[in-house]
């Protein structure tokens, strides 16, 4: 960071030798003046606010004790370097008192000023270092506080905390207010991953702490929103002003709108019961979830139920994605990837152009998915490369109450897992390709490297995968192949181990025998002796 200096002497010859002397680029300082008596100074500081300045203890005007307490006392952040002709100790106790960086007496030296100047800087840096300090940890309160609350609130939905206390702390009331009933609201989000990745960096508590903010900027004074600790893409409020049913619509349609119009994200909400205790609260929200799951997961008009009129929210026949879990468990079984999308597909077209079909249900669903598409990949080989990917998809998917975009997620999860199929195929064919060109030239030396560069595939992969697929590394099945032929060609004795040697690619006899037997647990003249004796 750059700093600005002023200089102020009433000598011109005095300004020009200091401002020659210093280094002032060394230490990150522009020089942005000059000044020749005390008035100047204290105005061009005024106007400029710079972070240091160089002042002699004497000058026409105000000057000594007198100016430099001022520039303390209106500038405490500035720093001071005082510059006197007078080696007198009434001057040094002024500037002391006045917490200047340095005094220095006339004539200066370079060196000395140098290290005021480097003097002044590390402490300018200082200071902003504790601004900083300061800033953050103000920062993080502020980002802090709200999670208490929130914190407190759940502790209190749990019955972890059964205090009237924490449940005013958390809606921000110093004591419960005069004539107030209370009623818990669920509401939830239809397409959160879906928004948060198109407009969020796939950073859904971003978009949360977006929608928190909303939501409670237009119910202040009448109650309070957090977020939910069952459902990501789920929030709670609990109402402490009692509302009419029309205002209360009002203010929910509206919190619908702004959310749509914002940030494009689709909300349904339930309503629980008033309540006149604030001990009740945790049954008003047990009504809003029941409220909530009885809605039509595909109606887009119907958004908002209220407990108390349940008698319109009955289920009207049997839902119909009974079977889901069976077909889709079905389709993993059969191993076949075109099955399992082709499956995923028709379940939630069929979810989407399904005359009833809850929230609830939706959401089972979606679970019963994930289950399922786990499965899938414990049967795979290479596990661990869909780790990363099933978590993401189950952040996605959780929640979401639109069919469509959850049928995508799963299918562009079934893709990755069909690309790597068919790599590992293509791969597994080619270690096959290897064997086969090491049998038909199995008597030559042969190398990773030139392996590599003849099949294009790296090195470690090579023998990583031949390991795996051939059970032995990649050397020691060409030596066995080496022995077996070995083998037999010392069942023809008129065959000498010299020709071997030469035919098999040894070194030489010794490092037949010692190969052979490393094998066979005999040397090559013994398994010869051994055959003939049978």
């Amino acid at each position: 960071m750059g700093y600005r200096a002023i200089v102020a002497d009433d000598e011109r010859r005095v300004r020009s030798a200091i401002i020659k002397q210093a280094n002032w680029e060394t230490h990150g300082i522009t020089l942005i003046g000059e000044c020749q008596d005390g008035d100047d100074l204290l105005e061009t500081v005024a106007r400029e606010r710079p972070e240091l300045v160089l002042t002699d203890m004497r000058m026409p005007g105000l000057s000594g004790a007198e100016l430099v307490r001022e520039l303390r006392v209106l500038y405490p952040e500035m720093q001071l370097i005082v510059i006197s002709g007078y080696d007198d100790f009434v001057y040094m106790k002024q500037a002391i008192a006045s917490r200047v960086v340095d005094y220095l007496l006339k004539p200066v030296r370079r060196e000395v000023l140098d290290e005021a100047l480097g003097q002044a800087v590390r402490e300018l840096e200082a200071r902003q270092r504790e601004r900083e300090q300061t800033l953050d940890v103000r920062r993080r309160l502020n980002e802090s506080l709200p999670l208490l609350s929130e914190d407190l609130f759940h502790q209190w939905m749990t019955g972890t905390r059964a205090d009237e206390e924490a449940l005013l702390r958390s809606l921000d009331l110093p004591h419960l207010p005069s004539g107030a009933a209370y009623a818990a609201v669920v509401c939830t989000m239809d397409n959160l991953a879906e928004i948060a990745g198109r407009r969020f960096d796939a950073n859904p508590h971003l978009l949360l702490y977006a929608i928190v903010n909303i939501v409670n900027e237009l119910f202040d004074g009448q109650g309070k929103w957090f977020r939910s600790r069952q459902q990501e893409s789920e929030l709670i409020a609990v109402l402490y002003r009692p509302l009419d049913r029309e205002l209360l619509a009002k203010l929910l349609e509206e919190l619908e709108r702004q959310l749509r119009q914002l940030l494009g994200i689709a909300v349904r909400m339930g309503v629980g019961n008033w309540r006149a205790s604030p001990q009740l609260v945790r049954d008003s929200l047990h009504e809003a979830r029941a409220a909530l799951s009885w809605l039509h997961a595909g109606d887009h008009q119907a958004r908002t139920a209220y407990y108390d009129q349940r008698q319109g929210l009955t289920r009207p026949g049997k839902d119909q994605t009974g079977g889901s879990e069976r077909r889709l468990a079905a389709a993993v079984d059969s191993g076949s990837l075109t099955v399992i999308r082709q499956t995923v597909e028709a379940v939630y077209a069929e979810a989407e152009q399904s005359e009833y079909l809850s929230i609830a249900s939706l959401r089972k669903l979606n679970s019963d998915l994930l289950y399922q598409l786990e499965r899938l990949v414990d049967q795979m080989e290479d596990q661990r490369t869909f780790f990363a990917e099933l978590a993401s998809l189950r952040q996605q998917v959780v929640g979401e109450l639109s069919p469509p975009f959850v049928q995508a997620c799963a299918i562009q999860f079934l893709d990755s897992i069909s690309r790597l199929d068919r790599k590992q195929r293509k791969e597994r064919k080619v270690i096959y390709d290897i064997r086969d060109y090491l049998e038909r030239d199995y008597r030559r030396k042969h190398s990773l490297k030139e392996l590599s560069e003849r099949f294009y595939l790296s090195k470690e992969y090579i023998s990583k995968m031949f390991k795996e697929e051939f059970g032995a590394n990649l050397f020691e099945y060409l030596a066995e192949l080496k022995i077996d032929h070995a083998k037999q060609m010392l069942m023809n004795r008129d065959v000498k181990l010299r020709q071997i040697v030469d035919e098999l690619g040894f070194n030489d006899e010794s490092h037949l025998s010692k190969a052979f037997k490393k094998h066979t647990g005999c040397s090559p003249k013994a398994y010869r002796e051994q055959i003939g004796s049978r």
